[in-house]
């Protein structure tokens, strides 16, 4: 089974654009919402390159055929 984001969209990104203005640190805002540092960033790095759409939580494949 896969798992299902724990923030979402709209808090991600909100923290991300606390950062982006300076609103706290990498690791006051990662605190904040509670994720670690290293998914904040991943946050960050996807919003600049992506916008905000990279930030959306993917659906997965929920339905899996019989056959096998």
């Amino acid at each position: 089974m896969g798992r299902k984001g724990k923030i979402d969209y709209e808090l991600k990104i909100k923290a991300v654009e606390e950062y982006l203005n300076n609103v706290g640190s990498q690791t006051s805002i990662a605190s904040k919402y509670g994720v670690t540092r290293n998914s904040f960033r991943q946050w960050i790095v996807n919003y600049q390159s992506m916008g905000k759409e990279a930030l959306m939580n993917k659906s997965h494949n929920n339905f899996y055929s019989k056959r096998i």
